[in-house]
């Protein structure tokens, strides 16, 4: 299903972003299927990002740009919260201790490290992107800052199509 949405996604607004991008299979796979639309990507952690980059120049992606930071409701620095053998579960912190993994383990020997953020609103101003053709959120919890963090885009329903992976456990905490 996934595949067949990225072959009939329009290239209308020849722009799609990828907000959790990870090693980078959606964005290679967005990429080489519309090779006229450029593809912006964010991934905040440095060794996921590197791999994130590696697979984009293996691929002879051309139309692609890769940022190494995270996308929020507030610009700056958030601690973001890393398992070495999962990088799918990486994300910024839980705020509140108590709220660390609803005991479930995942983040066991978890370490955290710092990150630049961004809000979405102010980049696509800051780079003169006016529509969004695709956005694609995977941030494992942190989705409802990324939308605040998009409320003129939403606003002006300059966003065409958006998929947004929710882990209704990571949500609450």
């Amino acid at each position: 299903a996934e595949v067949e949405l990225i072959r009939t996604l329009s290239s209308n607004y020849p722009l799609f972003m990828v907000i959790g991008a990870n090693f980078g299979v959606w964005v290679t796979a967005l990429a080489a299927a519309h090779p006229t639309v450029h593809v912006y990507c964010f991934e905040p952690r440095p060794n996921t990002f590197s791999g994130l980059s590696d697979n984009i120049a293996l691929n002879g992606l051309r139309n692609v740009t890769a940022l190494q930071l995270a996308v929020s409701d507030a610009a700056g620095v958030f601690r973001f919260q890393i398992t070495e053998n999962a990088s799918n579960l990486n994300r910024l912190a839980p705020i509140k201790s108590s709220a660390e993994d609803l005991h479930r383990g995942r983040f066991t020997g978890a370490r955290t490290t710092e990150v630049r953020s961004v809000v979405l609103d102010d980049f696509c101003r800051d780079h003169g992107i006016d529509r969004i053709g695709f956005l694609k959120i995977d941030v494992e919890g942190a989705d409802v800052c990324v939308l605040r963090g998009a409320r003129d885009l939403l606003r002006r329903r300059a966003i065409e199509l958006m998929l947004i992976e929710v882990d209704p456990d990571n949500l609450r905490e």
